[in-house]
C-alpha cells in the first residue's frame, strides 16, 4: 500500500473508521461500567 498521495475520501473513510471505533469502545465500556 503506497502512501504517496491520500485522497479526500479515504481521509474522510480513515476518519470515520476511526471514530465508529473509538465509539464502539465507548460504549463498551459504558455497557462494563454498568454491569
Amino acid at each position: 500500500m503506497k502512501k504517496c498521495r491520500l485522497q479526500p475520501l479515504d481521509v474522510m473513510a480513515t476518519a470515520l473508521q476511526t471514530r465508529f471505533t473509538h465509539h464502539r469502545m465507548c460504549s463498551v465500556d459504558y455497557y462494563h461500567h454498568l454491569y
